[in-house]
């Protein structure tokens, strides 16, 4: 499981990161499909476009700093 190494992460720490970031996005596309179809039904402020991009903006940065920098 190089994969796991390169991050430095158990395969269950990879797990709860990946499965939550598909969670998210499966949840957050949702609501988005529903609102372009119905625009009348507005997007939960948790989880508007500015939130999910935190969201993301702090899974990247979590990412990054698993793996140790090269000098």
């Amino acid at each position: 499981m190089g994969h796991l190494a390169d991050n430095n992460e158990t395969y269950w720490s990879h797990m709860r990161f990946a499965c939550g970031i598909g969670m998210r996005m499966l949840y957050t596309g949702t609501f988005f499909l529903i609102h372009g179809i119905f625009p009348a039904i507005h997007i939960p402020q948790g989880i508007n476009l500015n939130e999910t991009l935190r969201f993301f903006e702090k899974s990247k940065s979590y990412a990054d700093d698993r793996v140790p920098k090269k000098t």
